[in-house]
Formats: C-alpha cells, sequence, structure tokens
C-alpha cells in the first residue's frame, strides 16, 4: 500500500456490545437513506394534492392560486365552507402525511 492509503482507507469504528461489534458510520446507510426518499417522496405528493385542491378552489372562487392556499392553511373559524366542501381530500392529504415520530426518525 502507498503512504496515502491512510488518508482513504481509515481504520473503521466499532461500538462494541459484546458479543457484537457493530461499525459506526458517519453517513445514512443504504436503508436509512431510502426511508428518508420515501418521505420525501410522499411530502412531495402531498404538496401536490394540495395545489391541485387550491387550483380547484381558485377556479370556482376566481382568486389566485395563492390566495386559495392561504384560505386553505387558515384555521378552522367556523365560517371557512372550503375546508367543509374539500374535507374528505384533505383527510387524505393529512392522512398520508409524515407524523412527526416519522419524521424525527
Amino acid at each position: 500500500m502507498s503512504k496515502y492509503s491512510k488518508l482513504f482507507f481509515q481504520e473503521k469504528e466499532y461500538y462494541e456490545i459484546l458479543p457484537f461489534r457493530f461499525p459506526i458510520y458517519e453517513d445514512l446507510v443504504a436503508g436509512e437513506a431510502e426511508g428518508v426518499e420515501n418521505l420525501a417522496r410522499k411530502q412531495a405528493q402531498n404538496t401536490y394534492t394540495l395545489l391541485k385542491i387550491a387550483k380547484a378552489v381558485s377556479k370556482k372562487k376566481k382568486i389566485s392560486v395563492k390566495s386559495a392556499l392561504e384560505m386553505l392553511s387558515a384555521d378552522v373559524d367556523g365560517d371557512n365552507e372550503v375546508l367543509y366542501e374539500y374535507a374528505e381530500e384533505l383527510a387524505d392529504v393529512q392522512k398520508d402525511s409524515a407524523t412527526v415520530a416519522e419524521q424525527q426518525i
């Protein structure tokens, strides 16, 4: 081996719980990276669905899509009939969204 091999191939560090040794990685392993990618994909799909709902609301109410998004994200104060019209679609988005626990993991 060359004198530079230690720069590229350092000794692995291990965490030991006898009788096992677990390698310490400074990055995500394949399964973790896949999980993060799945969460990002799910979040992108939910964003797309919300934009479709906002576009439908904007056509119906003759307002901008941005205003429709603000209307959909407003607190429910009893007089927001748009939330009630699209309750099923919004419930599906909420059901498919990542939980706080999933995001933290």
